[in-house]
């Protein structure tokens, strides 16, 4: 008689082998999707980031309101930006520059805002500057931006570019939300562009 039992153990490996690869090819696409999702919530949230900086560039260019030529305490500017959405900003000094009044220092800056879809959306930083003539603007240290559904983004440096469509933030970047968290020392976003780029001890962590 003969016996098959080493043709039965051939194939019973193989059959458990194609299960460990049907299993690890579901896994590899749920992290896929899932990586998917992190990533759509993340760059979601720097199209909300950017909508403070980019779609709103009348707050720059109408910012000379608020400043006078000499030292204000507590400014508050109030107005509508380019989408008809209402912004605020405040400060608890703003004085321009002696030499170039057009540069204007800011201390203790908070900034409130609403996109489009209605959601509020904060800013607060312990410095700010304001290039009148550049139309740019710039915080620094301690800055943090939040929304509604869990997104909150830090960094120790923020500058914008409005004529360039490009922010730019450095030192201990990090973009958060429901789905995913992403950090970097230094991140660059160009919206003429529509890309966005992480250098320097870039993490993902999805959730």
């Amino acid at each position: 008689m003969i016996r098959d039992e080493p043709s039965n153990e051939r194939q019973h490996a193989a059959f458990q082998d194609r299960q460990r690869s049907e299993l690890a090819k579901k896994f590899h696409q749920q992290r896929i999707r899932r990586l998917n999702w992190a990533l759509a919530s993340i760059f979601g949230s720097i199209t909300v980031l950017s909508l403070i900086f980019y779609e709103g560039q009348t707050v720059v260019g109408n910012l000379d309101r608020m400043i006078g030529s000499v030292l204000l305490e507590e400014p508050v500017y109030q107005g509508l930006d380019a989408q008809g959405n209402p912004f605020e900003i405040s400060a608890k000094t703003a004085y321009p520059d002696a030499i170039n009044p057009n540069n204007v220092d800011l201390q203790n800056v908070y900034g409130s805002f609403t996109t489009p879809q209605g959601n509020p959306l904060t800013f607060q930083a312990e410095k700010g500057f304001l290039s009148l003539a550049d139309n740019k603007f710039q915080l620094e240290h301690n800055i943090i931006v939040e929304g509604e559904n869990g997104f909150q983004a830090s960094a120790e440096h923020l500058q914008t570019d409005v004529d360039h469509s490009k922010l730019t933030l450095t030192g201990s970047v990090s973009i958060a939300s429901q789905l995913g968290y992403i950090s970097a020392q230094t991140a660059v976003f160009n919206k003429k562009k529509k890309t966005a780029s992480f250098e320097g001890s870039v993490r993902l962590l999805i959730n």
